[in-house]
């Protein structure tokens, strides 16, 4: 679960900073 988490975060802000 931890790493889902981490990953689901980590693509989160990717997504974020790609689309600002």
């Amino acid at each position: 679960m931890g790493a889902a988490g981490t990953c689901l975060g980590c693509f989160l802000t990717g997504a974020s900073f790609l689309l600002k």
